[in-house]
């Protein structure tokens, strides 16, 4: 693997480890529910995918939407299963606040994999783009601008041949 390439990764291994050691904290005993497995299961299995498939934004994209959602989720779920006995539910607070690092962590990623923030990669969205124009047009999005091919060249008039031998020649009487 190249150096530049591992380098390129670390944030997101870094982002994977923590969580994963957060979530296993979280997980010994019996204070939480299975859905908090269960969701945290997807986000874990779409930063997995985001380190396997480098050149598609589409997973980054599906664990930073996982990984919002998530915030609301263990919010309720601390609120609900909150257990003053144990260090459990330190680590269970400790994960959420993490998570909105982790979402900026992620969409820094997703821009670097060329994918545009502001519309989510859904057309039609709308929105700003980064540099603060608006969403698809001139900013510095990593896909480049629209560049218009109708006319923006002005037009070179082709000398025809027939035109030319006329010049030369002069007609027959």
């Amino acid at each position: 693997m190249d150096a530049l390439q591992a380098l390129n990764e670390a944030p997101l291994k870094a982002v994977f480890l923590g969580h994963f050691m957060l979530i296993c904290w979280c997980l010994i005993g019996n204070w939480l529910p299975a859905s908090y497995m269960f969701y945290n299961t997807f986000f874990m299995l779409c930063l997995l995918w985001s380190m396997h498939s480098r050149d598609s934004h589409d997973p980054i994209l599906i664990a930073t939407l996982i990984n919002l959602l998530s915030i609301i989720l263990d919010a309720i779920t601390i609120g609900v299963y909150y257990d003053d006995a144990h260090n459990r539910p330190c680590m269970a607070i400790t994960n959420l606040m993490l998570r909105p690092i982790t979402s900026l962590v992620l969409l820094r990623i997703y821009n670097e994999r060329n994918g545009r923030y502001s519309t989510f990669g859904f057309p039609g969205l709308g929105g700003l783009n980064p540099s603060g124009g608006p969403a698809g047009g001139g900013g510095n999005t990593g896909r480049g601008s629209y560049e218009n091919i109708d006319g923006s060249a002005p037009r070179q008039s082709v000398p025809s041949p027939i035109h030319d031998v006329e010049a030369n020649h002069p007609p027959y009487k």
